[in-house]
């Protein structure tokens, strides 16, 4: 069975913190426990940094 990608448009995000990387990381732990992948969408610059800077680039995928 192939597993469910749910986008999850971040763009909103203006000043990413270690908190927002933290709440996004776990909304992908839920989401893989119900069997999907988040998916995030429009990833500033920055966000992108900091999720790489945090060791969670395997973690959260992001596209920009």
């Amino acid at each position: 069975m192939a597993e469910t990608v749910v986008p999850y448009d971040v763009g909103w995000i203006l000043r990413p913190d270690v908190h927002v990387v933290d709440a996004l990381a776990r909304l992908q732990l839920a989401a893989g426990r119900r069997g999907c992948t988040l998916a995030l969408v429009n990833v500033s610059r920055e966000l992108a940094e900091l999720v790489a800077l945090m060791g969670l680039s395997e973690v959260l995928e992001a596209e920009r």
